[in-house]
């Protein structure tokens, strides 16, 4: 009985290298002994893990680099300095005390995101004797300094 996994016919004669018998032999590149794999082969290829995530974060901090300032100047402030409203409203304060003679000024209220350059105007408003009062500003220089104008209260 000769099935798959019987041992075929022996071959006899001058053959150099050693003998193969059964139906699975191997071919010129497997299975003999001392023979080098060919040369030809490429290696295989390492995985991308590393630099795929080295590119991804160069890619990041790049795109962020961009961004960012975009950002800041589609809004105006990469250039433009702002004035601080809580330092204009105290400021505003003590002006309307000191150079007015207003003692009694209770509350200063200015709007936020006012630029901090020559000839910018704003209104803020003042309550003195329980009554709301406007008060002219205005930017004089580029260092933020600014000039307090009203109409006395009576």
């Amino acid at each position: 009985m000769n099935g798959p996994f019987q041992p075929g016919p022996q071959q006899h004669g001058s053959q150099s290298g050693p003998q193969q018998t059964g139906p699975f032999r191997p071919g010129p590149e497997y299975g003999v002994a001392g023979k080098q794999p060919d040369a030809s082969r490429k290696p295989a290829r390492k995985p991308l893990g590393r630099k795929l995530w080295i590119g991804v974060l160069i890619g990041a901090v790049a795109a962020s680099l961009i961004a960012v300032p975009l950002t800041l100047l589609s809004v105006g402030r990469l250039f433009t300095p702002m004035l601080d409203r809580g330092s204009v409203q105290t400021g505003v304060a003590e002006v309307l005390k000191q150079d007015f003679g207003l003692a009694d000024v209770e509350k200063v209220e200015c709007p936020s995101d006012q630029p901090a350059t020559t000839g910018t105007q704003f209104e803020c408003t003042f309550s003195y004797n329980a009554k709301s009062y406007p008060v002219a500003v205005e930017v004089i220089n580029d260092q933020g300094q600014y000039r307090v104008g009203i109409d006395a209260p009576k």
